[in-house]
């Protein structure tokens, strides 16, 4: 029986082994070139996401803490009522909204509200946050959060009037990007 030459081992001269492994190094490289740049383009668009999340995510807050202190609320007197549409602590009077003068009443009502409530009123419902108001020198009137410790969070801080005095809003909330 004779064996077709294509068929039999035959020894490899040095130059095929060099030629062979140089092109192994040659694959090697490249695959590796190809994973590096994904990996990286991966992290690009990672953090691009991250930043456009925290973006959004401040507008939201801000859109809330804007909502909180120049406008009353829907309805006027939700602080009165077991139905509220959104929450406003701006003073309502002769049928003007003093921007950025909030009304104590409705602040201080904040306190009774369970958290679910003030996030549904802020347009919020969807995230962790906290929510705090403070005069100017520390004194804390509302300490309102269901946000862990440890957690990413971006913060909206707000100035504003009540009863003449300054009082910061401060509206924090979770990054759902971790």
């Amino acid at each position: 029986m004779q064996l077709h030459k294509a068929m039999v081992p035959t020894k490899m001269n040095s130059k095929a082994q060099i030629a062979t492994l140089d092109t192994a190094i040659a694959i090697l490289t490249a695959l590796s070139l190809i994973s590096l740049t994904t990996i990286h383009t991966y992290n690009i668009v990672d953090r691009s996401t991250e930043k456009e999340e925290r973006i959004n995510l401040q507008k939201e807050l801000y859109f809330a803490t804007e909502s909180l202190i120049t406008t009353p609320g829907e309805p006027l007197d939700w602080e009165k009522t077991r139905e509220t549409e959104r929450i406003g602590l701006a003073k309502y009077r002769e049928n003007t909204v003093q921007n950025h003068q909030l009304d104590s009443e409705k602040t201080h009502s904040l306190k009774e509200k369970p958290l679910e409530e003030i996030k549904q009123g802020l347009g919020l419902g969807h995230r962790d946050v906290k929510i705090t108001i403070q005069e100017i020198n520390g004194e804390q009137l509302l300490n309102k959060t269901d946000i862990d410790k440890n957690s990413k969070t971006t913060q909206i801080k707000r100035i504003a009037l009540m009863e003449g005095e300054k009082h910061v809003i401060k509206l924090k909330a979770k990054q759902e990007t971790e």
